[in-house]
């Protein structure tokens, strides 16, 4: 192999890790409130959970929440 063969090889290695751990650093989209409705689902605190996920509830979905 030559010496610019493997330069490209590795720079495609480096460039492929590089995007692998920039993904896996950007945040999870999830709004903070969803996770503190289960924090406070899970601790049987229902008037919280209620309060923090209700928000979340798309507007088609108003009839779930009146229903």
């Amino acid at each position: 192999m030559n010496t610019r063969r493997i330069l490209v090889h590795w720079l495609m290695l480096a460039f492929a890790l590089l995007f692998l751990v920039l993904m896996l650093l950007l945040p999870v989209s999830a709004p903070a409130g969803f996770e503190a409705g289960v924090d406070a689902y899970g601790r049987s605190d229902r008037e919280p959970a209620y309060r923090e996920r209700l928000p979340l509830v798309e507007p088609a979905d108003a009839d779930v929440r009146n229903g």
